[in-house]
């Protein structure tokens, strides 16, 4: 009976709601890691994978939109398994998302840790400033589902806020120079292609969370709500990684000095300031 009455008082997510969940689960990968994808492939070719994962990705959206229609009170994507390959591979299923969020969590957590470590002079502190961001969320996620949407909404805006003064802040200095010289740095090959696609997919992987709460939806126009929010939550991720790799690769006046920095730093932001900026 609590259960019961606790359930009716969730409020039904509507399409912006859904949008900033997905860009909220992702966005971390326009700020972490793009870096590593650029010391593989260079920064130019490191456009190749992307634009291949985004590809893979826009039609995984498109699948989950689908599904999501079809299978509207689900929990989560296991359900569109167990439907349709049975109950064997659905556990499975479940078991890979469990891992997929369980290791993307901490992960992002010490990647703000490291941030907030370098930008206030005390790396050493990252693993509590991480640990204070998992409790945090874990704490958030005990109480009402509709209060963890508002704290997802505020992240995700303040995230974009961050990138657009980043973007703002080097937008000056770009220049087609700096791409065509910066081309000499990094090879793109089938395999430099390949072990560079994990830093690719950072840009967007976790989008497809939004199955977890589609169930939130309001059903009123339910197809139009789903499609609303995950293309647009798709379509904000694709602009901003292209905004955030294109300046930046057109930003900095690469030579093999720097290049040693940005390729193997774990800030690739406020280094690529630093470098851009001085």
């Amino acid at each position: 009976m609590a259960s019961g009455s606790f359930e009716t008082k969730q409020k039904k997510i509507g399409a912006f709601s859904i949008w900033a969940i997905g860009v909220g689960l992702v966005i971390s990968g326009e700020s972490f890691g793009w870096n590593l994808g650029w010391a593989i492939t260079g920064p130019i070719g490191f456009f190749v994978p992307v634009l291949v994962t985004a590809i893979l990705y826009y039609a995984l959206v498109l699948c989950l939109i689908e599904l999501a229609c079809v299978y509207p009170n689900a929990d989560g994507p296991h359900i569109y398994i167990k439907n349709a390959f049975g109950k064997k591979w659905a556990e499975i299923i479940s078991i890979l998302i469990l891992f997929e969020f369980l290791f993307v969590n901490p992960a992002i957590a010490t990647s703000i840790g490291e941030y907030l470590g370098f930008l206030t002079d005390h790396l050493e502190k990252t693993n509590w400033i991480a640990t204070g961001f998992i409790a945090f969320f874990c704490l958030v996620s005990l109480f009402n589902f509709n209060l963890g949407v508002q704290v997802i909404i505020t992240l995700t805006l303040l995230a974009i806020f961050e990138l657009l003064i980043f973007s703002g802040a080097i937008v000056s200095e770009f220049s087609f120079s700096n791409l065509s010289q910066n081309k000499q740095f990094g090879e793109l090959t089938f395999d430099s292609f390949v072990r560079a696609m994990p830093f690719a997919i950072w840009m967007f992987l976790a989008i497809e969370g939004i199955s977890i709460v589609s169930k939130n939806t309001e059903q009123e126009k339910l197809r139009k709500t789903l499609g609303i929010g995950y293309k647009s939550a798709f379509w904000t991720l694709a602009i901003l990684a292209t905004m955030v790799l294109l300046l930046a690769a057109g930003g900095i006046n690469l030579n093999p000095e720097n290049w040693e920095i940005i390729s193997k730093d774990n800030h690739p932001m406020p280094a690529t300031l630093a470098l851009i900026l001085g």
